[in-house]
């Protein structure tokens, strides 16, 4: 195998220096370069990305786990557009401005009550979690927010007329301004929803034996039934 040197660049032939007349002209002839702007068409198709292994085309089952992705990420945006959104409308009962609740408001005094149980008046759980047994609307530790006084919620309040309304109106069914119509008794009883009752079951005893206690009236009326003797005739 024969080996041949390259020539330097020292080896080149040499040319005269050319006139600045010859490269002005030069310069001036020249048509101007094309500025447009290349789209993202051309760009994905241009020579640089034909090469780049993370262009390549996604297949079909990827294409679907990123539109599930997508659809999934947008979900979750207007998830949480929806409670900021129902966060911003929430008005404080106390100062009447949106954004927060009585338990958040900078207003509140310790001498109010707020943030405790209106019926037993512990720290440890709200008045809806109270299991003390009161009469309904009878709330001993709650402060009222229009008067003031203690022993009432502003719903119940003498001097708030329009009670739950405060644009008027009050419950379709009866009319009261102190509830609204899911709540009202005679709404649930023209609807067949009544007050369900329900046993006290000891710690000993078992929910199965509680059904069979309620079938016991039953089983004593069968046993109760003598059976007649059959006589046969010959």
């Amino acid at each position: 195998m024969t080996r041949t040197a390259k020539r330097g660049a020292e080896n080149k032939k040499r040319h005269d220096a050319s006139d600045w007349s010859i490269l002005k002209s030069k310069t001036t002839s020249q048509p101007p370069r094309d500025k447009r702007k290349f789209s993202s068409k051309d760009k994905q198709t241009s020579k640089w990305n034909q090469g780049n292994r993370w262009q390549k085309a996604r297949t079909g089952e990827e294409e679907l786990l990123h539109l599930a992705l997508h659809k999934e990420q947008r979900r979750e945006r207007r998830r949480e557009k929806r409670v900021k959104e129902r966060q911003i409308q929430k008005v404080c009962f106390k100062c009447r401005l949106p954004g927060h609740k009585v338990e958040e408001c900078l207003m509140n005094n310790s001498d109010e009550g707020t943030g405790i149980c209106y019926k037993c008046g512990s720290t440890e759980h709200s008045s809806s979690a109270c299991k003390s047994n009161l009469p309904p609307g009878k709330m001993p530790f709650a402060s009222c927010y229009v008067c003031g006084k203690q022993g009432h919620i502003a719903k119940a309040c003498p001097d708030n007329p329009k009670g739950l309304y405060p644009m008027g109106g009050g419950c379709k069914t009866c009319g009261s301004v102190e509830h609204f119509q899911r709540d009202c008794a005679e709404y649930l009883e023209k609807q067949g929803i009544g007050s369900t009752k329900v046993k006290l079951i000891s710690l000993e005893a078992s929910v199965d034996a509680e059904d069979d206690n309620d079938n016991e009236p039953q089983q004593e009326k069968k046993l109760s039934k003598k059976k007649k003797a059959k006589v046969v005739k010959f």
